[in-house]
């Protein structure tokens, strides 16, 4: 989903990545929202919008994991079978 090796986790990059799939979320303002969910630090009072900031890998991966829950992964034979 996003590049640990560099520092390449900014809100600019996740505006991109949540309009492809598996997110395929269209709306701008809506991606905007998941990356600046991503991203920004939520104990900051005021933030200061800056589609340049970036948030450590293991931190945008724990918010993440918080964001989704728990989930299963279907094998191709279900995907099948729930369509």
């Amino acid at each position: 989903m996003y590049d640990t090796r560099n520092a390449t986790n900014t809100r600019k990059v996740f505006i991109c990545l949540t309009r492809r799939e598996p997110f395929s979320i269209e709306n701008y303002d809506k991606r905007q929202l998941l990356a600046r969910y991503l991203v920004e630090d939520n104990s900051e009072e005021v933030v200061t919008y800056n589609e340049e900031l970036s948030a450590d890998c293991n931190i945008v991966k724990s918010v993440f994991k918080k964001l989704v829950g728990r989930y299963t992964l279907f094998s191709e034979a279900d995907t099948v079978t729930i369509r």
